[in-house]
């Protein structure tokens, strides 16, 4: 069942994709967090790995989704990568 309902997702998703090809970069980001926002896959909230970067911002990187609890899961991964490279990492409701 879960490969049935990614499976709808996948052509809005390569339609977002290549319409970031052209455009404002904000209104890009605008479409697709819309998107994500309105279309939670799975029974947990989708969440947003977030990294602070150098210009002291938070950016997203990643859109986790698929595990049972993607709270956790996203937790992790960004436990991991501080670990890895010494940097702030976050998650964040992605809907």
């Amino acid at each position: 069942m879960t490969r049935g309902l990614l499976s709808r997702f996948y052509p809005i998703l390569a339609l977002l994709i290549a319409s970031a090809c052209s455009g404002d970069l904000d209104a890009q980001e605008g479409k697709l967090d819309n998107f994500v926002a309105g279309n939670q896959i799975g029974s947990s909230n989708d969440y947003w790995l977030e990294m602070f970067n150098l210009a002291g911002e938070w950016e997203r990187v990643a859109l986790i989704y698929g595990y049972f609890e993607d709270f956790s899961g996203c937790s992790d991964i960004a436990n991991a990568l501080m670990k890895e490279y010494s940097r702030q990492y976050r998650c964040t409701p992605a809907n």
